[in-house]
């Protein structure tokens, strides 16, 4: 009863996790875009982000794309999907995409990271950089670089999010920002 609740220190009193992905895609969007307010633009660890809906310089649309795919094989198509779907459009109508992957690693941040390796390499492989840039999102990111950031260091927290996610973005707008904002303030 009431007494059991009290000797337990208040722990009842937190809601139940039921499940960690959502059904709906539109609840994973709306915390998705929650979550982009709150640590990218209030916190401003991301310098371009003015909001949920507005980045990039100049400021334009945030594409959300959620694709509920497990599979190694699926995520590369949906992923190049999203690249297609970016490049094919001007910044005015979609200045950078955040692809929401709620189903594909959550449990494997380890697995994500080397899947978002190989996507880097791609890229590098095919001269994209230079129109496109990459950063990984994993709700168990850690910096694995052996510096300051690796371990339980809080600029973990920068990578972290709901679900796994790639935030696809121009090459030429994150140049433009990094002449304005030096990237590494964010992780201090």
């Amino acid at each position: 009863g009431a007494s059991s609740a009290s000797s337990k220190g208040g722990d009842d009193l937190l809601p139940q996790i039921e499940t960690l992905v959502p059904t709906d895609d539109t609840t994973i969007i709306d915390l998705t875009q929650k979550w982009v307010n709150r640590m990218m633009a209030d916190l401003a660890l991301c310098p371009f982000t003015q909001s949920a809906e507005r980045s990039g310089i100049p400021l334009g649309p945030v594409h959300y794309s959620v694709d509920r795919v497990s599979s190694m094989e699926d995520a590369y198509q949906v992923y190049w999907s999203e690249v297609c779907r970016i490049e094919n459009v001007e910044q005015d109508e979609i200045s950078t995409t955040l692809h929401i992957l709620p189903e594909f690693c959550m449990n494997s941040v380890e697995l994500f990271e080397q899947w978002a390796d190989t996507l880097t390499g791609t890229l590098e492989a095919l001269s994209v950089e230079e129109l496109l840039q990459l950063i990984f999102f994993h709700p168990e990111w850690t910096f694995r670089d052996g510096g300051d950031r690796s371990g339980d260091n809080p600029a973990n927290y920068a990578r972290r999010s709901p679900w796994p996610m790639v935030n696809i973005l121009r090459t030429k707008q994150v140049r433009v920002a990094q002449k304005g904002i030096p990237t590494g303030l964010v992780y201090q």
